[in-house]
């Protein structure tokens, strides 16, 4: 995947931190079932990653607590709709 190529996002997760429950990670899946991290959209740490290598990098709950359905469209989706 190219980097200036923006993934199709479905959903936002929301994940509790472990040892500070009243803070969270925001993570966007991609219809592919990839993840980011939100906050650090528009760097080289943005993702894509695993569930699994989320885990490992930060201290989270298995689930998320909250679940949102987002849109985020493609550079290509966004080439289609002009004229």
């Amino acid at each position: 995947m190219s980097q200036s190529k923006m993934p199709n996002f479905q959903r936002m997760l929301h994940f509790r931190l472990r040892n500070v429950p009243d803070q969270e990670l925001r993570v966007l899946e991609d219809d592919e079932g990839w993840l980011y991290i939100y906050r650090l959209m528009g760097t080289p740490d943005f993702g894509p990653y695993l569930k699994d290598e989320l885990m490992s990098m930060f201290e989270i709950e298995s689930e998320p607590w909250a679940i949102r359905q987002v849109r985020v469209k493609s550079d290509a989706e966004d080439d289609g709709e002009r004229s």
